[in-house]
């Protein structure tokens, strides 16, 4: 059903492209499982440009979040994908995560000099303020905090991982370049 609900939006979108000028983007959590399944198959097949991001859930396993858009219009104008990518906010909100603690920093970490907290560091810093702020909603504190640590931080975030495209759109040059002169 997922399937056939992708395909009727995608024909959608790419039938207004031909009629109209402009960019048509599809987003969102399209609970895709399998790169190759008949989801994300329906995606690749609309006709709508599909970058790859890659998994974007938690354990790294599902392709959930998609963003496809339309590249050429009714007009001559055409919409050029400059990068892509998927922002695994683990790394930068709580420091390196449990599932991964050996995550090399990023060229930008290294440049300005960042450190991180070691696990047992998160451990004893967000303890103290998880079972605080439980208590004040009377609920009981966490029996094991470290095993429920990485449950706790997917819950004050969120349980997929942002993915993001920066297209160029701008084509106003090639259009003024039709009225200028040869002299």
């Amino acid at each position: 059903m997922r399937a056939k609900e992708i395909k009727a939006i995608s024909k959608a979108l790419v039938g207004r492209s031909k009629k109209e000028d402009q960019v048509h983007i599809f987003q969102g959590d399209m609970n895709i499982e399998s790169k190759d399944g008949i989801i994300m198959k329906a995606l690749k097949d609309s006709g709508l440009t599909v970058p790859e991001f890659g998994p974007t859930n938690m354990k790294g396993d599902m392709w959930f979040d998609q963003i496809a858009f339309t590249v050429k219009g009714k007009a001559t104008r055409k919409t050029r994908l400059l990068r892509h990518n998927k922002f695994d906010w683990r790394y930068s909100v709580f420091g390196p995560h449990p599932i991964d603690e050996a995550v090399p920093f990023t060229d930008s970490e290294k440049k300005l000099g960042m450190t991180r907290l070691d696990l047992q560091a998160q451990l004893d810093h967000y303890e103290d303020i998880v079972t605080e702020v439980r208590a004040k909603y009377d609920k009981d504190p966490y029996k094991n905090f470290s095993k429920s640590y990485r449950g706790w931080t997917t819950h004050e975030m969120s349980d997929h991982l942002p993915i993001w495209v920066e297209l160029e759109t701008d084509y106003s040059d090639d259009y003024l370049r039709k009225y200028l002169k040869d002299d």
